[in-house]
């Protein structure tokens, strides 16, 4: 129908570009798209471009393919990751390897994070600590070399969700009296008489 042909044509111009699950999406559009009719087809590509969806990721440079690889095969097949990772909060230059047990990488506010169970970490070439902490790592931060790699060891399924934090702040009137976006789970928003806005939930 018309109202599916553009919401087809939403999603395609979506995910035009992009790497790891993001070009398989687009993969999976163009199969779709194949298989049209040869009228619905040049109907989807008349149609004009009505709404638009950013999903750009924040992060200034790409994610390397092999990062995209690796980190989902050790996701799919339940397996220990290894790899070196930075972050801005240490200094500049420096690395921490982990090994972890890879269980989800997700998409939120414009970057990809890997979600695992951190089983080691500690710099590199020193005694390493253990534990089994949830953690989140930014997939830009993992770094393609030879630190990275997907290990024999397969891991339990994910036992727990990673921590929740309650969240309790008020919105001044310029920013409370508009529209709030709804960032937190078991988010409520109360507005004030004076134009403030109470905000509560829970964040991970």
């Amino acid at each position: 129908s018309d109202q599916h042909l553009a919401a087809l044509k939403l999603l395609w111009q979506t995910f035009e570009d992009g790497v790891g699950e993001v070009s398989r999406v687009r993969a999976l559009l163009d199969e779709l798209t194949r298989r049209l009719p040869e009228d619905r087809r040049r109907a989807l590509e008349r149609l004009p471009a009505r709404l638009e969806v950013e999903l750009e990721p924040l992060d200034e440079g790409e994610i390397p393919v092999r990062v995209w690889e690796l980190v989902n095969r050790a996701v799919n097949e339940h397996r220990q990751l290894a790899f070196h990772h930075y972050s801005p909060r240490r200094p500049e230059g420096e690395l921490m390897r982990y090994v972890v047990a890879a269980y989800r990488v997700c998409f939120r506010r414009g970057h990809w994070y890997l979600h695992a169970i951190g089983l080691q970490w500690g710099k590199p070439g020193e005694p390493a600590e253990r534990g089994s902490d949830p953690l989140q790592f930014r997939l830009r931060y993992i770094q393609d070399d030879a630190a990275l790699e997907v290990l024999p060891m397969r891991v339990p399924p994910e036992q727990r969700r990673p921590p929740r934090y309650f969240v309790h702040y008020l919105l001044a009137p310029p920013l409370g009296r508009g529209d709030i976006s709804r960032r937190f789970e078991q988010m409520t928003v109360t507005r004030q008489p004076d134009g403030t806005a109470e905000v509560t939930g829970f964040a991970e």
